[in-house]
């Protein structure tokens, strides 16, 4: 089951259900990630956890439907992705924009960096 986030569309709200992945694989992996960040990570979410953005939560290495994302605020539906230099190689490009596009689809807006 997902979480229940809400979503403004012309002065009516929309509950939108975010899947999560139906197994606990990505959960293992997610927390791996946690404890292993790379420089900008750590430096980002000192930034997100010490000030918050806005006053916005952010939640680090976040799992929606298959993907896991770096940051995720669930009050702005957004993701904040660190790609390092391994996402230019184009088959990972590709990979990303099919991501982005299914992320997207959900609601969620991606800023890469």
């Amino acid at each position: 089951m997902g979480v229940l986030i809400r979503r403004m569309r012309e002065a009516s709200i929309i509950l939108v259900q975010v899947p999560r992945d139906r197994d606990n694989r990505l959960l293992k992996f997610a927390r791996t990630m946690r404890r292993r960040p790379t420089d900008a990570e750590i430096k980002l979410w000192q930034v997100f956890r010490l000030k918050g953005l806005a006053d916005y939560r952010f939640r680090r290495q976040h799992r929606v439907s298959d993907y896991i994302l770096d940051f995720y605020c669930a009050a702005r539906r957004l993701a904040i992705e660190l790609d390092g230099g391994q996402h230019g190689d184009p088959k990972q490009t590709e990979y990303d924009q099919r991501r982005t596009f299914a992320l997207n689809r959900l609601g969620i807006r991606v800023l890469r960096f």
